[in-house]
């Protein structure tokens, strides 16, 4: 999730994450991943950064009590954001890990777009700056 690390968590251990993915039709397909436990889990060099709930927390976590968690914060701030989606601007940017770091946009029928996010904007899209220096305003897809 793009979050600044909580206290008492190593800066940038990955523990969840999100993903959407664009389609021909101008819809998007939003999915969200949790690692649960990996407690005792060896992992390859790519996901040495990574962690799980219960490897912070130091004991088991109920799945269930997080899917509960998960699904009902969900619904309350989707419902507020249908209200005022700019009103969720500020809180977005100051937790967004990827500003600042390099990406790497998969675009539907283009090429891929590579650079720096450097902000969101005033639409919510990320802007990333390419080597070319250009910044460009870019939503999921």
């Amino acid at each position: 999730m793009a979050q600044r690390p909580a206290r008492g968590i190593h800066p940038w251990r990955k523990a969840a994450g999100i993903l959407v993915e664009g389609l021909a039709d101008g819809a998007a397909v939003i999915g969200m991943g949790v690692n649960v436990d990996w407690r005792g889990v060896d992992r390859p060099e790519a996901l040495v950064a990574a962690t799980s709930l219960a490897e912070v927390a130091g004991h088991p976590v109920d799945r269930w009590r997080l899917l509960a968690g998960v699904v009902g914060l969900f619904t309350r701030r989707y419902a507020a954001w249908q209200e005022l989606p700019a009103g969720f601007l500020d809180g977005y940017r100051a937790r967004c890990a990827t500003i600042g770091r390099a990406v790497r946009v998969t675009r539907v029928e283009r090429p891929a777009l590579e650079g720096t996010a450097t902000a969101v904007d005033a639409t919510g899209a990320l802007v990333i700056r390419t080597p070319r220096r250009h910044d460009r305003g870019r939503r999921g897809g």
